[in-house]
């Protein structure tokens, strides 16, 4: 406990991001405490239509996946932009903010839905969007990083080697779009089929 800790206070950029996915898990149960029963009863009705319709087979998955590619894919460009520029790595921790936020949301939701048998469609459920969260954590933490050397750059004086920083964002960049692909290719194609086992 005590080398995560020293870990954590040598890696700032690194702490800062375990600390806003905590938040992201924090606000998510406070969120749920805090739903009246029209709140809950929408997403009660939410959950099981999504279910319900991969039960029935009524699941447009081609439209799904596109659904899930754009919105995965322009979170990821968003980020990456975002790095690019001085102040927006405040934007950044936000949307990571977001995004934990609404995995815990999932997650619970449908444990809340299903009883006990909804902690294992949960876990399932939840597999690709934990998958995301991991890829946004390490665009965040370079996206950040690349945003703070920037600063750096113009208003510090510190030189860098521009061509090898901008070549590993941009390697950085192509690969969470690949992963996020394959998340996309994941939660709407396989999620499901296993889904219906149980």
């Amino acid at each position: 406990m005590i080398k995560i800790l020293n870990f954590m206070k040598k890696r700032k950029l690194f702490s800062s991001l375990v600390i806003t996915l905590l938040l992201g898990l924090l606000f998510g149960g406070i969120f749920l405490l805090l739903l009246n029963e029209e709140s809950y009863e929408i997403m009660s009705s939410s959950i099981n239509t999504y279910f319900s319709n991969i039960r029935n087979n009524n699941v447009d998955y081609i439209d799904s996946f596109i659904v899930s590619l754009v919105n995965n894919i322009s979170v990821c460009i968003i980020i990456w932009l975002l790095g690019i520029s001085i102040i927006g790595s405040l934007l950044v921790y936000i949307i990571f903010l977001f995004k934990c936020f609404s995995v815990f949301i999932s997650f619970f939701s449908i444990i809340n839905v299903y009883g006990i048998k909804g902690i294992l469609l949960s876990i399932i459920y939840i597999i690709p969007y934990v998958i995301n969260v991991l890829i946004l954590f390490i665009l965040s933490y370079y996206a950040i990083s690349f945003s703070i050397l920037i600063y750096k750059y113009f208003f510090r004086g510190c030189d860098y080697n521009r061509k090898v920083i901008v070549k590993r964002y941009i390697k950085v960049l192509i690969i969470c779009l690949l992963l996020f692909i394959v998340t996309s290719i994941v939660d709407v194609f396989l999620i499901p089929r296993i889904l219906l086992l149980f």
